[in-house]
This record gives structure tokens, sequence and C-alpha cells, in this order.
């Protein structure tokens, strides 16, 4: 089922649905699940495009990880398409598992992040990685 979250879309597997709490960034969680997936978007509108690459991409999961202390980034992955991504897990402490994705067409970005007490089954990650691969940006008013 693709799910329209105003800038963007994403297909959503059986059993996701939206657990936004208020004043929270958009977030979505599975009925039967033990994380997150957090959602913070930034739409070009107007001007020069900024023309993000894969390169800037994992330089920002970098930036990320530093800035919150997050320590060695594993499972890192970058891959360029209709969409340019970049991605890594962490371990913040014995008892928190995260991933964080950036994503961007070249012109609006998007971080995702998945966090969970706990290790999460590997089917709760794999649909959370569907999930951000099939990210859609709603096409710029400019």
């Amino acid at each position: 089922m693709r799910y329209d979250c105003g800038s963007i879309t994403l297909e959503l597997p059986t059993g996701w649905c939206d657990t936004t709490a208020e004043d929270q960034p958009f977030t979505l969680s599975k009925t039967v699940g033990v994380g997150a997936l957090q959602f913070s978007v930034a739409t070009y509108k107007e001007g020069s495009p900024p023309a993000i690459d894969v390169t800037a991409l994992g330089s920002m999961v970098v930036e990320f990880a530093k800035t919150n202390s997050l320590g060695a980034l594993r499972d890192q992955v970058q891959t360029q398409d209709e969409l340019s991504l970049a991605a890594a897990s962490f371990k913040a402490d014995e008892y928190t598992y995260g991933r964080v994705w950036y994503v961007s067409d070249g012109s609006s970005l998007a971080k995702i992040t998945y966090v969970s007490e706990q290790t999460p089954p590997q089917l709760e990650l794999q649909e959370a990685e569907q999930i951000v691969r099939s990210l859609q940006f709603a096409p710029s008013d400019a």
C-alpha cells in the first residue's frame, strides 16, 4: 500500500502504520514490532537546486554518527540510482540498535532513522529497508 505523507510517499508492508506522536517527526512503527522509523524531510521549493549526490549523503551519515557519538558505523551502503542513498547501522549503547539513511533525488533530502531498545528481528529490519527504498518525493512546485 502506498502511503501519502505529504512531501513524500512510501510503500508500507502489512503491519506498518503511522504512530506519529504530537509535536514529533513523522514516525512509522510495526504493529507488533520493537523499533520505529522517523522521517525528517527537506523539500526543494525554489532557487538553484542543491545537486545533492551520494558522496554528500555519505558525508552526512558520518557527520550524524559523529555528532551523536554513535561510535563505529556498520553495514555502510551507498547507492545512486533514481534516488541516491547512504546508510549505516550503529549500536549507541548495549541496549540500542539504530540505522540512519539519507536519501535524495538531487534536490530534496530525507533523513530517516530506525531505533530500537533491543536488537530487532531480521524481518523488521528488512521491511524498514524496503520502506526507505520505496520513498518518492512529491513533485516540486518550482
